[in-house]
C-alpha cells in the first residue's frame, strides 16, 4: 500500500511538473522587449519560447556547416549585437527529473559580437570585463526574476585550463528545480536542471587575440 502510494505521488508530481513548466512558455510572453530593432536579448526571448518544441522557427533557417547546425546568416543579421547562432540536439536522455522518461535535449548557443581588448592582457582587463559581463547578468534579473531562480555569478578559480572554460557563469531556471544553494559546479548544475527549461549567459574568453563574447546558452527537452 505505500509502494502504491508513492507511486501516485511521483505520477501526480510529475504531471504538476510538466505543466508547470508548459506555463513558463507563456508566462515569459509579457517581457520581451519593446524596441524596434531586434537585438540578442530578443533571440534569447524568442529561443525560450521554442525551446521545449526543438526551436521550429529557427531549424528551416539552419544550415549544417560540418557536425554543427548553424543559423543562417541572413537571420543572425535581424538580430543587433549576434555574431551567430548554433543548435544542437541529443535524443534518448533518460530524465532524473521525470521517473526515467526518455527526452530529446535541445539547445540554441548564441554568440554575442566580439568585445575588443586591445593589446591589454586578462589580468588588465578581467575586472572590468567582470563589471561588464555583470551588468548584462544585473539586466536579465531585472527581466527574469519573477519567473526564473538564478544562481549567483560562478566565477572559476585561475588555473592553466581557463581559457578552455568560461572564468564568469549564471544560471537562469525554472522556480520549479531547487539547486543547493552556493552551488558552483557547473557540471552538477546542468545534471540537476535535468529536461527543466533553462539559460545560461558566460563570458568566453578568446583561444587566440584578444576579443571576448558574451554566449547564451538556451536549453529545452522534448519528451519522446
Amino acid at each position: 500500500m505505500r509502494v502504491r502510494k508513492v507511486l501516485i505521488y511521483l505520477a501526480a508530481l510529475q504531471i504538476i511538473i510538466m505543466k508547470r513548466f508548459a506555463i513558463f512558455i507563456l508566462f515569459l510572453l509579457p517581457v520581451c522587449t519593446q524596441a524596434q530593432q531586434k537585438n540578442l536579448y530578443n533571440l534569447l526571448h524568442e529561443a525560450l519560447q521554442e525551446a521545449d518544441r526543438g526551436f521550429p522557427t529557427f531549424i528551416k533557417d539552419t544550415t549544417q556547416q560540418y557536425n554543427l547546425i548553424r543559423l543562417n546568416d541572413d537571420v543572425v543579421d535581424q538580430y543587433a549585437g549576434v555574431d551567430r547562432a548554433y543548435l544542437s540536439f541529443e535524443k534518448d536522455h533518460k530524465s532524473t527529473l521525470m521517473n526515467g522518461q526518455l527526452y530529446t535535449l535541445n539547445e540554441m548557443e548564441i554568440i554575442g559580437n566580439n568585445v575588443g581588448a586591445g593589446d591589454k592582457t586578462w589580468e588588465e582587463v578581467k575586472d572590468s570585463m567582470f563589471n561588464w559581463y555583470k551588468k548584462n547578468v544585473d539586466f536579465l534579473i531585472s527581466r527574469y526574476d519573477a519567473l526564473l531562480s538564478h544562481t549567483e555569478i560562478v566565477v572559476r578559480p585561475e588555473d592553466e585550463y581557463s581559457k578552455l572554460y568560461p572564468p564568469f557563469i549564471t544560471y537562469f531556471y525554472h522556480k520549479a528545480v531547487q539547486l543547493p544553494p552556493g552551488i558552483t559546479d557547473y557540471v552538477e548544475i546542468k545534471r540537476q536542471l535535468d529536461v527543466a527549461p533553462y539559460f545560461s549567459v558566460e563570458l568566453r574568453r578568446p583561444m587566440l587575440g584578444k576579443a571576448y563574447n558574451l554566449v547564451f546558452e538556451v536549453h529545452g527537452a522534448t519528451a519522446q
